[in-house]
């Protein structure tokens, strides 16, 4: 009996060099089950590495509320718009927890490296305005920003609620500030000027565009015509699935430049 003892000994010794030698392989699937079933006991072994990222729109997306193109739009997004992921993607799509929480193609995203620097983010208040929890009147107010005083946009997406546009900042403080309503502005770029590349755009939509005094407001005459040129001024937004354009030429108006992730109206598409 003590002669077996020590031939199991013996063995036992011999798979341990070999493991250490690599002599002796262990079979892979062996492994491979081990490692899944370690995971199945513990999910905090799957890494979360996308978890808390940063990414940014590509083009103008939507969020949806599942990983599908005909689940419901939970909120529009302009390029460069930033969001937070959430999870690490799965079947092309993946969860993003901010600005909304929901699903976005995984390949409609970008770095954020590539998002307009921070000057571009800058406005200047024409009146003082209360910072607000949320994008409306009767969010929670957080404090009150004097006129003339600069703050930093989290996007230069807005956001029109009841009729009023707001916009996120992110300094001096967190929160939201109106930026104006209709044609009436708050702000401002910190340059003092109203922002104006002024870049020229063909109409292509074949019964001409109306014009607006605001985006989405009441249609103004005379409207641009069928293969018209319109100078935009770079002023962009998105409200519901439709995009509008602020223009200054041939008349200082508002056109729609069509919908999000589809913009035919104007020529080069999009529109920028």
């Amino acid at each position: 009996m003590n002669k077996l003892f020590q031939t199991g000994q013996a063995t036992a010794l011999l798979a341990t060099l070999a493991l250490v030698t690599g002599d002796f392989a262990i079979p892979v699937s062996a492994i491979a089950q081990d490692l899944e079933v370690s995971q199945a006991e513990n999910p905090t072994l799957i890494a979360q590495t996308l978890v808390g990222q940063c990414r940014a729109a590509k083009r103008d997306i939507f969020i949806y509320s599942e990983r599908s193109t005909n689940s419901t739009r939970i909120r529009a997004l302009p390029t460069n718009a930033q969001v937070t992921l959430a999870d690490n993607g799965a079947a092309g799509w993946i969860a993003v927890s901010a600005p909304a929480t929901g699903f976005v193609q995984a390949a409609d995203l970008k770095s954020c490296g590539s998002t307009p620097p921070t000057s571009d983010l800058c406005r200047q208040l024409r009146v003082a305005l209360n910072v607000r929890a949320t994008p409306s009147a009767t969010g929670n107010y957080i404090t009150t920003l004097n006129a003339g005083q600069r703050v930093t946009l989290r996007t230069a997406e807005e956001r029109v609620v009841a009729g009023r546009s707001w916009v996120e900042i992110t300094a001096p403080t967190a929160g939201w500030v109106s930026s104006g309503v209709g044609t009436e502005r708050n702000i401002e770029n910190c340059s003092g000027t109203p922002p104006a590349t002024g870049r020229a755009c063909r109409v292509t939509y074949p019964l001409g565009l109306r014009t607006h005094q605001s985006p989405g407001g009441v249609a103004i005459a005379p409207g641009v015509g069928f293969n018209e040129t319109v100078t935009i001024t770079g002023e962009r937004r998105v409200i519901g699935d439709r995009v509008w354009l602020q223009i200054t030429r041939p008349v200082n108006a508002w056109v729609s430049s069509g919908f999000v992730g589809n913009e035919t109206n104007l020529t080069p598409n999009p529109c920028r």
